[in-house]
């Protein structure tokens, strides 16, 4: 998918003629269309605005009105299963949230994401201990999913891509896409604010809300660094370092980013300051911390 020209842009960071752009992905793949661990079972009686989203149903069999606790009725049908987490549907209007816990005592589920051994194994849900499927680390990423797909469902998938300004002969500016990566979803706890926001993952180590952009600038940066360091650009010789310095100052001054992603930059670019001062050592070619999120190359 290429790299929208024309498109919500949620932050800029500007690095002499080079530019990271973060812009909203409308992209069109559910998550749903992944491989993933979980199978959404929806009840068979249920809302009807819900359906869409059941990969199969079950029936309740009047069970929600034997025990005054209806999560009690996915022990006994989903019993067999290594891992099942409840789900509740929420219609904002102008979207639909997903919650994996009940608003008030006594919510029936609107249905129940699940998952197998067989699905686990697959999926590499085992404990290194046992060896066995992990019931634990399958709920972990049975709720991530419903994450995924809440992100998707609110639009909040991000694209980024490497943009190089030059002007021609005849002082025409002409913007050139040097690298795209799109489907980035930020780091999200799975709950949703009173606006009907997803509520992110602290990325930053500091306290309050973090800008979605935050992330997705991060990722692009470190995986540019790495890549510099792997020797697929021209600056590997020196560990990519000189450029690298570059953009984390960009970013430390972009007003785009968040109070603590501006200061995470400048602690970065300090860093980095410091030890290009220092007699030169041997990279050690490892990844940085935080590399590795790709998403999709276009």
């Amino acid at each position: 998918m290429p790299c929208q020209e024309e498109t919500i842009v949620v932050a800029t960071v500007v690095n002499g003629q080079d530019a990271i752009k973060v812009v909203r992905d409308d992209i069109d793949t559910s998550p749903r269309e992944w491989d993933n661990l979980g199978v959404i079972s929806m009840r068979a009686d249920g809302n009807e605005n819900y359906s869409g989203y059941a990969e199969e149903t079950y029936r309740l069999y009047g069970c929600d009105d034997e025990t005054g606790r209806p999560d009690k009725c996915g022990d006994a049908i989903f019993g067999g299963t290594l891992a099942h987490i409840p789900l509740f549907f929420d219609n904002w209007g102008w979207k639909t949230v997903i919650r994996t816990a009940p608003n008030e005592r006594g919510e029936v589920p609107d249905g129940y994401i699940y998952a197998t051994d067989k699905r686990a194994v697959y999926m590499g849900c085992v404990s290194k201990k046992t060896g066995k499927p992990s019931a634990r680390m399958a709920k972990r990423m049975l709720r991530h999913e419903i994450a995924s797909l809440n992100q998707w469902l609110a639009g909040e998938v991000y694209m980024v891509s490497l943009e190089r300004t030059k002007r021609c002969e005849m002082g025409t500016d002409h913007v050139e896409v040097l690298e795209c990566i799109g489907g980035v979803y930020p780091p999200y706890n799975g709950n949703i604010d009173e606006d009907g926001r997803c509520a992110w993952y602290n990325m930053f180590d500091k306290a309050g809300r973090v800008n979605p952009a935050d992330h997705a600038v991060r990722t692009f940066i470190e995986d540019f660094v790495w890549y510099a360091r792997a020797g697929d650009k021209a600056e590997a010789a020196d560990g990519g370092e000189p450029e690298a310095l570059g953009w984390y100052r960009a970013a430390a001054a972009c007003a785009d980013l968040s109070e603590a992603a501006r200061a995470y930059w400048s602690g970065e670019a300090e860093k980095m300051a410091s030890r290009a001062s220092m007699p030169a050592a041997s990279a050690s070619g490892a990844p940085r911390s935080g590399a590795g999120n790709k998403g999709r190359r276009a």
